[in-house]
């Protein structure tokens, strides 16, 4: 602006620029001969954030003592809140201070912030899985030392009328875009992929409708894909890993339980060479039988890839981001929005 004046006024002095400067976006005089010796502008819409110096006074000990304090509520399954903390912390000496406000400033300079609680952590830490998680880990070293070809696949979904949601408006109708209201139909995309890229010809797209589909169809839809279109493609010895979603978990023969008819049970028995006796037991003894023998589930995919020379390997559960293939999904489906 300064400059924009000096040249258009070329006979008026610096003072009277500065006051026409001053009139114009009400800056005071001092700020507006600072920003014409250095050459920068502040934002003077902002306060500056002054230091808290009552934190600044709070030591290491303190702060170590509500981290504690914390924790332990989580520890005995409980909430803390700013209501329930100071209790505990009276009978520690190095909290001295009173105020809801100050000791809710001291959370937050200790890294704590007031969200909702995600439990899906606490299930991911179990045992069980964690258990998992290592042992798909080691395996998954042990393939790729072996320099074994490890195919990843997966599923996901667009909407055929899904557009950017943000952009630069200034809500007028000059800034609005002409979209269907409809989400549109949804597609389902099935592919896989190496470090090679996506496998040739897998990839399969469906429109049907899922909501109005059964789990059946599903299964029927993946295990086709996988036999039509996967396996075909892909090099011998290959480690193929998935996740375990419901359709890529069909099981081979289920194993019997309380609540499987009678029939079904002798079938089964017969099936793995159970010998039945002659008089027939009751079915709560042909369940403890079947139960002695420690069987697994078989599933129908599991059996696919075994019998065409593969090795199938299911990710642990809740840990979708060991998939390389979420990565790629997500930038398709920026793309397809543009």
């Amino acid at each position: 602006m300064y400059d924009c004046l000096k040249k258009e006024n070329i006979g008026m002095t610096d003072n009277a620029i500065v006051s026409r400067i001053h009139v114009l976006t009400k800056i005071g005089y001092k700020t507006i001969y600072t920003i014409i010796k250095l050459g920068t502008v502040t934002d003077h819409s902002l306060k500056r954030k002054r230091p808290n110096k009552k934190l600044g006074r709070i030591d290491i000990a303190a702060k170590d003592v509500i981290q504690r304090t914390v924790y332990n509520f989580y520890k005995e399954n409980r909430v803390p809140t700013l209501e329930l903390i100071p209790d505990r912390l009276r009978n520690f000496p190095e909290y001295n201070y009173t105020s809801l406000e100050t000791l809710r400033e001291i959370l937050i300079s200790c890294g704590f912030k007031y969200k909702k609680l995600d439990n899906r952590m606490v299930i991911m830490e179990s045992r069980r899985i964690v258990e998992l998680r290592r042992e798909y880990l080691s395996k998954i070293k042990q393939y790729r030392n072996s320099n074994r070809n490890i195919i990843y696949l997966d599923e996901t979904w667009f909407d055929t009328h899904d557009v950017v949601k943000y952009g630069w408006v200034d809500n007028t109708n000059n800034c609005a875009l002409n979209t269907p209201c409809s989400r549109g139909k949804r597609v389902i995309i099935l592919h896989a992929g190496s470090k090679d890229g996506f496998v040739s010809n897998a990839l399969l797209l469906s429109a049907k409708n899922i909501t109005k589909s059964s789990a059946d169809y599903h299964a029927d839809l993946f295990e086709k894909w996988f036999v039509k279109q996967l396996l075909p493609n892909i090099p011998p010895n290959s480690v193929i890993v998935m996740d375990n979603a419901p359709y890529h978990s069909r099981i081979l023969n289920k194993i019997p339980n309380n609540n499987t008819k009678k029939d079904e049970i002798l079938k089964f028995m017969q099936l793995k060479n159970i010998t039945v006796p002659q008089k027939i037991p009751v079915k709560k003894e042909l369940i403890r039988m079947i139960k002695s023998r420690n069987f697994k589930n078989e599933y129908v995919i599991d059996t696919i890839c075994s019998r065409h020379g593969h090795t199938l390997l299911r990710l642990p559960p809740y840990y979708c981001i060991f998939n390389p293939i979420e990565m790629v999904w997500g930038t398709v489906k920026k793309i397809a929005k543009i």
